[in-house]
């Protein structure tokens, strides 16, 4: 059978086709294009010059994209207004945020208050056949693994509480302040 060869041969030569898409063009099997061009000695020899410059070409044509849309831009000017909206809006944020912080001291005062009167839990048992509701006290356990919880609250509230106010420690700063400070005549249990 008798193909065009010609066209196919500069698309194989140009590495712009595979061998199954040239056959398929023409009408044949991709080995027929391999015997083909395997027989005539043609070689793939300008695929490497068509990547370079295809890459090439798209670099100006992506430059030249990037600066027809930027041209586009519109540039807004800042003025103080927008910056004074901004700083309305993080003035907002950070009231509220103290706000919540505020909430949270309450609720861990509440929360010390009940560990010191000694609290309570309702244990609640079946003993042949009967419901059994015993009040009893927590365990050492339990109220030692509250106030561990509670340290840990207290911490991550002061570091926010501390981010909120804008108290920014430094360790310079805080290298000869001592951990704790005791008021004259207070001793350490």
């Amino acid at each position: 059978m008798a193909y065009d060869w010609e066209p196919a041969e500069k698309q194989f030569r140009l590495g712009q086709l595979t061998s199954s898409e040239i056959g398929r063009r023409l009408g044949c099997h991709p080995s027929t294009v391999i015997r083909h061009m395997a027989a005539k000695g043609i070689k793939r020899d300008q695929a490497d010059e068509v990547a370079r410059r295809t890459k090439e070409r798209l670099a100006t044509q992506t430059q030249t994209q990037n600066a027809k849309r930027d041209a586009k831009c519109k540039v807004y000017e800042i003025t103080d207004a927008d910056i004074d909206e901004a700083v309305d809006s993080n003035v907002a944020l950070v009231m509220s945020h103290r706000g919540d912080l505020a909430r949270l001291v309450a609720i861990e005062n509440k929360l010390l208050d009940e560990l010191d009167n000694e609290p309570t839990k309702l244990y609640i048992s079946a003993f042949q056949g009967t419901i059994v509701e015993k009040v009893i006290g927590l365990t050492v356990t339990e109220k030692s693994a509250t106030l561990v919880n509670l340290v840990n609250v207290r911490a991550k509230r002061i570091e926010k509480q501390r981010q909120a106010f804008n108290i920014v420690d430094t360790e310079e700063t805080n290298k000869d302040r001592p951990l704790v400070q005791l008021a004259p005549g207070d001793e350490l249990l």
